[in-house]
């Protein structure tokens, strides 16, 4: 499964996946919405494939310093790149578990954090 929040970005990389000779099936979801993700899950159990590997590469920026960003475009920031992972984590590791294989989860940060306020 290839989620992006734009449906367009999603089905372009499943489409090119497909074309190399895997599977792969399109789901757009924010990554910052529990039930966004709660749903992705269920449309990757619907689909009926095996979860092996799951990243998490979700990322928003704000390119204000931080005493320009308000507390909601802060909290954003947290739901996209704190709660999201944790959430995907959670379910991707429940599903894994039922496996009874195991799996990998793999996270990928945001080189923002190099960047000086």
């Amino acid at each position: 499964m290839v989620n992006d929040v734009t449906e367009k970005n999603a089905q372009f990389v499943a489409a090119d996946i497909q074309a190399h000779g895997g599977e792969a099936l399109a789901h757009s979801a924010n990554a910052s919405n529990p039930s966004a993700i709660r749903q992705m899950f269920l449309a990757l159990s619907r689909w009926g494939h095996r979860l092996d590997i799951l990243v998490c590469n979700a990322a928003i920026t704000n390119a204000k310093d931080i005493f320009a960003i308000s507390l909601r475009e802060g909290e954003a920031v947290f739901r996209t790149h704190v709660t999201g992972p944790f959430l995907c984590a959670k379910h991707g590791m429940r599903r894994m578990r039922r496996q009874k294989t195991g799996g990998r989860i793999i996270f990928i940060g945001s080189g923002v954090v190099h960047q000086g306020g």
